[in-house]
């Protein structure tokens, strides 16, 4: 048989491990091992405390603590999920912009989906051709739609081009 590439996973944790005999213990370690369970070859899952990024690819500057990920790219903070196809996101600030992408925010129990969507500060995004709801579900019992959104996460906003739908009818 023809040997194929070889799809690796790698997953990276930063934190205090203990060295004792060669090996390396502690928190980290373990944590880190279970991110890299997590993981499937070909994926690089990136980690902080509660929060963790896996994409196809990433990269990461340390020093500007600054994260790029393209392909099949999920953030997790908390309970709090994004999805998309790239992000660009600054770990000192929280701020970035994720592309095609879907948030879910736990708090409130929403969902904000948007050709982009960028993260402006604490609790703010700014949403185009955007589609929030709070409904589960392909087809959600209501949802708002605009070409421009501008949302804080308690619930507060300004939309261009706005419709409001009852399932499938605007």
């Amino acid at each position: 048989p023809t040997p194929g590439p070889v799809r690796v996973r790698m997953a990276l944790h930063s934190g205090q491990a203990e060295e004792r005999g060669g090996d390396y213990f502690g928190p980290p370690v373990n944590r880190v091992a279970r991110i890299l369970s997590a993981g499937h070859g070909g994926q690089i899952l990136l980690s902080q405390a509660v929060e963790r990024l896996t994409a196809d690819r990433i990269r990461f500057n340390r020093t500007a603590m600054h994260a790029h990920a393209e392909g099949h790219v999920q953030l997790t903070v908390g309970e709090d999920r994004l999805n998309g196809d790239r992000l660009d996101f600054n770990l000192k600030n929280r701020t970035g912009t994720v592309y095609n992408g879907l948030v879910f925010i736990e708090k409130n129990h929403f969902y904000i989906k948007g050709k982009t969507i960028r993260k402006t500060g604490e609790a703010s995004y700014e949403i185009k051709d955007a589609d929030l709801t709070s409904c589960d579900g392909p087809t959600p019992a209501w949802r708002i739609t605009g070409r421009d959104i501008d949302v804080s996460i308690e619930g507060y906003g300004t939309i261009k081009d706005a419709a409001f739908w009852v399932k499938k009818f605007p």
